[in-house]
């Protein structure tokens, strides 16, 4: 045989035992593409699933906590029962105010010892307890203080979660629970957006991976070995690794392939775990805190009882809380601050202050009323202005010394009591309550006294506006809200 024609056939030799190899590394990185693609959505997913599940649990055992609490207050000492809303107005007004915002669907009421259902509101709303409630509930809520459901289909797109929280007496023992239906609708809706979003990023790398693949094996040559180390290397998830130039144009062109690949990769899961975190409902503590005080003290800009009322606060302080209504012709408005064991604590706690001054405040029942919140939720700055026709009374909280004795002497204790002005109402013509640090207080002082003749909402605005950087606290501002003049044709 010539040796043109032995030179010609080792050359075939070579090109089909090279194909043979390319076509192994083919069928060697389609299944790793496919299990990175696979690992890497379904980690987003759980994990994603996971912090919004805590997410939708933490807000249906807050209200669970917030309403049992507030009904805690109101239980009957004679014989320790919950009353139904229907027979009291006032624990209806309040779940009313808290169903308003459609978060919640239902509240009702448990004896948690014989596991029966007392009374649910709106009356009718719950008529059979969930389905996985624990048998021993009394023993689950004396434990635990909460209890939370899984989350139940209501339909092919909505959802509810129910929680339970205990309702304890003076004298330590479980006396009720309260349960809550919270609506799950958007943890249903932000789980399929999330899928759907995992799909697509995983079809992207399964695309751009079966692409890459197959000019491995279109281009392979004399240096498929390091070539094909590096594609295993980069099917594997080491997408920072670099396909060496070689000696050869083909072996060039598809290195600088596999580093374009690398590259794309890396940024769809960078895109795609960005955009998962920032756009789901991931909270952190202090942004739940943040979420529910959204909800629970929202700011104020309304007219009450022809008063014009403004409250706007600065920076993020969870423990306040202010209030303005109008009840038996008295224009109540009111500023406090308390502090809680954590930030969702102080809101919660805020919130039912909010609504207990609401339910009970009034004028001739102002000093015993405030004494009730210092002695429940221990505020350590309070002010209200309690307006009837031509009189107004001013309550503040004032500092005073409890001396009590003991073995060794004498012990002083700080403590609060509510202390009252009472002055006629044309003696001002805006009523401002404020809880900012030390350095504000000449400058919300001088721009009442200079830009008093402008409007609650303005002058609200443009005080806060002109805080130095870093303060925190709240402003309430009323005045005297201004006539409406009709259109004449």
């Amino acid at each position: 045989m010539p040796q043109s024609d032995r030179g010609l056939r080792r050359t075939g030799g070579a090109g089909s035992s090279a194909l043979r190899i390319g076509t192994q590394n083919t069928l060697f990185i389609v299944p790793l593409f496919l299990f990175l693609a696979v690992v890497l959505g379904g980690v987003l997913y759980f994990g994603e699933s996971r912090q919004r599940l805590w997410g939708q649990e933490q807000e249906a055992s807050g209200y669970a906590i917030s309403i049992a609490e507030f009904a805690q207050d109101r239980a009957i000492d004679a014989h320790l029962d919950i009353d139904d809303p229907v027979k009291d107005p006032g624990l209806a007004r309040s779940l009313d105010h808290i169903l308003a915002d459609n978060r919640l669907k239902a509240v009702y009421a448990i004896n948690p010892r014989t596991r029966t259902l007392l009374w649910s509101y709106p009356a009718g709303s719950v008529t059979a307890l969930p389905s996985d409630i624990p048998t021993d509930l009394a023993g689950a809520l004396l434990g635990d203080g909460v209890w939370t459901s899984d989350v139940e289909r209501t339909g092919p797109k909505t959802a509810t979660m129910e929680a339970c929280s205990s309702i304890v007496g003076k004298d330590g023992k479980l006396i009720g629970a309260i349960g809550v239906v919270d609506d799950a609708t958007g943890y249903v809706r932000a789980s399929q957006q999330t899928f759907t979003s995992v799909a697509i990023a995983a079809s992207i790398i399964i695309v751009v991976g079966l692409i890459i693949t197959l000019l491995v094996s279109w281009l392979i040559s004399r240096e498929v070995r390091d070539l094909s180390r590096t594609a295993a290397l980069i099917s594997s998830g080491n997408l920072d690794v670099q396909a060496s130039p070689g000696h050869i144009q083909e072996i060039g062109d598809l290195g600088n392939t596999f580093n374009t690949m690398s590259d794309v990769l890396k940024d769809v899961l960078s895109r795609t775990k960005r955009s998962l975190i920032e756009g789901e409902q991931f909270r952190t503590h202090a942004e739940l805190a943040a979420s529910y005080a959204g909800m629970f003290r929202p700011p104020i800009s309304e007219d009450v009882g022809g008063m014009r009322v403004a409250v706007t606060a600065a920076g993020q302080d969870f423990g306040l809380f202010w209030t303005a209504f109008e009840t038996a012709g008295t224009i109540c408005i009111a500023l406090g601050h308390l502090r809680g064991d954590d930030d969702v604590d102080t809101v919660i706690t805020a919130s039912a202050a909010t609504r207990y001054l609401k339910h009970r405040l009034t004028r001739e029942e102002a000093g015993a009323t405030i004494g009730e919140i210092v002695d429940l939720f221990k505020p350590d700055f309070f002010e209200c202005y309690c307006l009837t026709g031509d009189a107004v009374d001013h309550w503040t909280l004032v500092p005073i010394d409890d001396a009590r004795k003991t073995g060794e002497g004498h012990q002083t204790l700080n403590a609060l009591r509510p202390a009252v002005q009472s002055y006629p109402a044309g003696s001002r013509t805006l009523w401002t309550i404020h809880r900012f640090s030390p350095n504000a207080d000449a400058l919300v002082e001088q721009y009442v006294r200079v830009f008093g003749h402008h409007g609650p909402d303005d002058l609200v605005h443009d005080i806060v506006a002109a805080l130095p950087t870093g303060t925190e606290g709240a402003l309430l501002v009323a005045g005297a809200a201004k006539p409406v003049t009709p259109l004449v044709a």
